[in-house]
Parts: C-alpha cells; sequence; structure tokens
C-alpha cells in the first residue's frame, strides 16, 4: 500500500497487505498483516507480525497430501500450514 511505499528513514507501519497467492495452478485472495520499516532511502523491509493459516484443499493439494499421508503410513497429516514471510526491498 500507499502507506508502506512512501515511509521515511527510521519509519514502522503495521497494517495489512492483500493480495492473490498463486500456488500449483491456483490464485487464492490472501491477506498477511505486516510491519513495513523504512531503513533508509533506498531499503524497505516488510515483515509478517502473524501467521496466515494457508489451506492445501484452496489449492488442489489435498489429494496430494492424503496420498503423503498413506505412503507414509501416518494417522493424519494437517493440510493448513501457518505462512510467514520476512523480505528486504531495495531501489
Amino acid at each position: 500500500p500507499e502507506s508502506m511505499m512512501n515511509l521515511k528513514s527510521g519509519q514502522v507501519v503495521n497494517g495489512k497487505v492483500d493480495g492473490i497467492l498463486m500456488l500449483h495452478g491456483k490464485a487464492v485472495p490472501t491477506s498477511f498483516a505486516v510491519k513495513a520499516s523504512k531503513v533508509d532511502n533506498d531499503t524497505l523491509t516488510v515483515s509478517t507480525t502473524s501467521p496466515t493459516l494457508i489451506k492445501a484443499e484452496s489449492f488442489g493439494l489435498a489429494e496430494g497430501v492424503a496420498a503423503l499421508q498413506k505412503i507414509a503410513g501416518l494417522k493424519s497429516i494437517t493440510t493448513t500450514v501457518p505462512v510467514t514471510f520476512s523480505v528486504t526491498f531495495t531501489q
């Protein structure tokens, strides 16, 4: 968002980033709670402040998880995973 892109050096802001997560040929609207920090005039860091839960079913991966569960001889495998990230952008 503009509010995160136009920070001055040393500023930090919390917010939400909405976008489309693409995986396995599927595009799913996804939101992440993030903290953006302007390190200097050319560097912006963005990190999640809490995990976003991603479901295998949303990306057509449930059958693959079930096959893995069977092959591994496990009673269950969770199909929801927490996703976090930390990135640095340099101009």
